[in-house]
């Protein structure tokens, strides 16, 4: 009975010590409202690996619709900021999408990098010849390319925990951008008509990417990043 105590005692000191070199709940992917008023998205999860993780949680009601729209300007606003994972990788503000899943994006990184991108979810049976954007999900704006519009901004704080407020402000297909009240850039593209989005709502959404095998650490480093919205459009 002595020699059974012994062996008893050693698993759970051997359970003890050896579940604090994993992550308890293995690997999974959370997506949730915090009690500190965060969104909160977090992966280990090697199945999400290479993944965009999109959430559309807001918007204003649409306008009636109308002949003529009211070209009101429209302010989209978060603040976000990483809290664990691979420093590259983007994440951000998804806005002015529409029913059928375009919109727009602004990613930032850790390192005090953004890039603007758009994102194009229509389903087109014969794309035509020379033009990429039927078939392309994620796009850079006009005049950019995707590989090389990661820009640094010395207006962005860098490093993990650290906030960011990013907020577009929209006139008619002008968009300006801003990082914690600086303007940092300006875009004009007709990708979605300001019509579509007074008629169907001005939606505001979160993102995040999740890198590969080799840029991510799972499930030991999880991608852990938090957002909420400070201006509903």
């Amino acid at each position: 009975m002595k020699n059974i105590s012994h062996i008893c005692f050693f698993m759970v000191l051997a359970f003890i010590f050896l579940g604090c070199q994993v992550n308890p709940e293995s690997t999974r992917t959370v997506y949730r409202e915090r009690e500190d008023g965060w969104f909160q998205f977090y992966t280990n999860d090697p199945s999400r690996h290479g993944t965009v993780f999109r959430e559309v949680v807001g918007r204003r009601a649409p306008e009636p619709i109308i002949t003529t729209p009211t070209f009101e300007t429209t302010i989209f606003e978060i603040e976000v900021k990483k809290v664990s994972g691979n420093r590259l990788q983007g994440f951000g503000m998804i806005f002015g999408q529409v029913d059928n899943g375009r919109h727009f994006f602004v990613n930032i990184n850790v390192n005090g990098q953004f890039a603007i991108g758009r994102r194009n979810r229509t389903t087109v049976q014969n794309p035509l010849p020379g033009n990429p954007s039927y078939t392309l999900p994620d796009q850079a704006i006009p005049g950019r390319t995707l590989a090389t519009s990661w820009m640094d901004s010395h207006r962005l704080n860098r490093g993990f925990n650290r906030s960011n407020i990013i907020r577009v402000k929209r006139s008619y297909t002008t968009y300006t951008v801003f990082f914690n009240g600086h303007e940092v850039d300006r875009f004009s593209d007709g990708f979605i008509s300001y019509t579509d989005m007074d008629n169907q709502g001005h939606r505001i959404g979160f993102r995040a990417s999740v890198g590969t095998a080799a840029q991510q650490s799972f499930p030991n480093t999880p991608v852990d990043v938090r957002f909420r919205i400070r201006t509903l459009p």
